[in-house]
């Protein structure tokens, strides 16, 4: 059973019985696509997930090809983070 959710969606915590674990423990044992997921148990045991990644807002395979395609940081991040502005890096 879900015990509870992040603000995002993704599973906080979840109880197998009286074991209680992290939604990211159970998403890293089965090698899922996201912590956002719905857990059905009957018959079978269902896992049905939700996006993709840790739910931090950038798609990395995006990201990687606005940047394949010459994009700097300054262009590729304002997409994925609205209202945010971008000033200069000295790293």
């Amino acid at each position: 059973k879900v015990v509870s959710r992040y603000d995002s969606g993704r599973v906080k915590e979840l109880k197998l019985n009286k074991v209680t674990v992290s939604g990211r423990e159970l998403r890293r044992l089965f090698d899922l696509n996201s912590a956002n997921f719905t857990l059905s148990i009957g018959e079978k045991v269902t896992i049905r997930t939700k996006g993709y990644g840790h739910g931090v807002g950038l798609s990395q395979y995006g990201a990687d090809a606005m940047a394949e395609s010459g994009a700097d940081y300054q262009t590729i991040l304002p997409p994925y983070y609205t209202g945010v502005t971008v000033e200069g890096f000295n790293g």
